[in-house]
């Protein structure tokens, strides 16, 4: 009987359910969080850069409701019931959104913006207070000698399917210019897809834990994170790093649609979707299963450390690309460096994240760590996104007054050099003091990536 309360032909299935149904899962937010869903705020709904971050920050909002799933998960032991039941209509709330083009006849632009809003938002809440159990249930089916392979494995295929779903979709909405049904049709197809990742989880057993002998209140479930010291650490640099990671993330597409004659790159969706999604996506589930082999033989701070310090460079990178002008070359060439760039070396940050939840945290209350987890990774989205959104407007409104620039220069290259700030500013000042398991350097990490990945030859575990 393996230590969940699951015999192994019990874990066998269960790991096979997980990996089809993320399969589902992944396609969902391939065209939620891609260029599609970018493409239909910015140039079907014309949103500016300001309300544009305030619609990026609704989703992260709704980390709140994380304490609250904690809270009911906790008081029950059981995790599934919740998970089913509101991270479907997580999913199902997308119809709204597809809906949208359908209700611009009707109501205004204005009133059909702030549809989209409550829509984002409501779903991120249901998704946030029915999904604070997974990692909790996971934790128990999957084994802690194989988890960083398993979701290596996971990642991987979830990519492929991502990266077919975003072509198909990007290829659409070019295809249709952008044309209302098309957005109605994929979001549509994107809210099938979430619920039957979710619904593929019918046939996962869920062991019961066993009840507290003293059920928690919801204030101790909020407080009991923040006791450990270790957590606050954690915490911090988290905070500040995903502040960092959300002003580029969000902005890069932007950038890629803004018109070359406002100093943007002039890209279609299909074009965003090769170069910004597809290419580093197919670098990503190539090397994937590798960075989960670095985390289980060196630790998860070592990963972390190497995939950090290669985030840093990554805005530099964006502050160097433009097209071509009077007296300046294109570097557009950069584009695809850069992101295959991030594709490589990014699945450090990630894994990491994901396996500091699945096995980091204590099990005693470890809902509570993750629902705060997750809570300080949405709070740093909407700070970083809404920071975004108005540094984008306010430098736009102020290009004029700078006494030097590029004739090349645009507001969204100096919105990535305050992400550059911030991402430097975490490292330098919390990373080292980050209590986790894994002291090998990232020269290292990077030694081992790229060895097991172009010779096949795995190196000997560190000491």
């Amino acid at each position: 009987m393996w230590e969940g309360g699951y015999t192994p032909s019990q874990v066998r299935h269960a790991l096979r359910y997980i990996v089809v149904a993320w399969v589902f899962g992944a396609a969902f937010f391939a065209i939620t969080t891609g260029p599609a869903f970018a493409s239909f705020l910015k140039q079907y709904l014309q949103v500016d850069d300001l309300r544009y971050g305030l619609i990026m920050a609704a989703g992260p909002a709704a980390s709140l409701f994380w304490f609250l799933g904690s809270y009911v998960v906790e008081r029950s032991g059981r995790s599934k019931p919740l998970f089913m039941w509101f991270v479907t209509g997580h999913r199902l709330l997308w119809l709204v959104l597809a809906a949208t083009p359908l209700l611009l006849r009707y109501v205004g632009r204005e009133q059909a913006i702030w549809l989209v809003v409550a829509s984002i938002f409501v779903s991120a809440a249901a998704a946030s207070f029915g999904g604070v159990g997974w990692w909790v249930w996971m934790s128990t089916i999957v084994p802690r000698a194989i988890a960083g392979r398993y979701f290596g494995h996971r990642t991987r295929l979830g990519l492929l399917s991502m990266l077919t779903t975003m072509v198909i979709v990007s290829l659409l909405v070019d295809r249709f210019h952008g044309r209302g049904f098309v957005y109605a049709s994929v979001f549509t197809v994107a809210a099938l897809c979430g619920a039957a990742d979710i619904l593929l989880f019918i046939p996962v057993r869920e062991a019961p834990r066993k009840a507290p002998p003293k059920r928690p209140s919801l204030v101790e479930i909020l407080i009991i994170p923040w006791r450990e010291p270790s957590f606050r650490l954690v915490s911090a640099y988290l905070a500040v790093s995903v502040v960092s990671y959300s002003i580029t993330g969000a902005f890069m597409f932007p950038f890629c649609f803004a018109p070359i004659g406002e100093h943007g790159l002039g890209l279609t969706v299909v074009q965003t979707t090769a170069m910004v999604v597809v290419l580093p996506q197919l670098v990503t589930a190539w090397c994937s299963p590798v960075w989960g082999r670095v985390i289980d033989r060196y630790g998860t701070k070592s990963a972390l450390r190497a995939g950090s310090l290669a985030a840093i460079t990554l805005p530099v990178w964006w502050m160097l690309l433009h097209r071509a002008g009077p007296g300046y070359a294109d570097r557009i060439w950069l584009l695809p460096l850069s992101t295959a760039f991030a594709g490589l070396t990014v699945p450090g940050i990630d894994q990491a994240l994901a396996y500091m939840q699945l096995r980091e945290f204590p099990v005693e209350r470890r809902t509570a760590y993750t629902a705060a987890f997750q809570v300080v990774v949405g709070m740093s989205a909407v700070a970083g996104t809404t920071m975004g959104g108005a540094m984008a407007k306010l430098f736009q409104a102020n290009m004029a007054r700078l006494p030097w620039q590029p004739a090349w220069l645009s507001h969204y290259h100096l919105v990535f050099g305050v992400s550059l700030v911030i991402r430097l500013a975490a490292f330098v000042f919390l990373f080292a003091r980050l209590p986790l398991p894994g002291r090998v350097g990232a020269v290292e990490v990077f030694r081992t990536v790229l060895v097991e990945l172009f010779t096949r030859r795995r190196p000997a575990a560190a000491a």
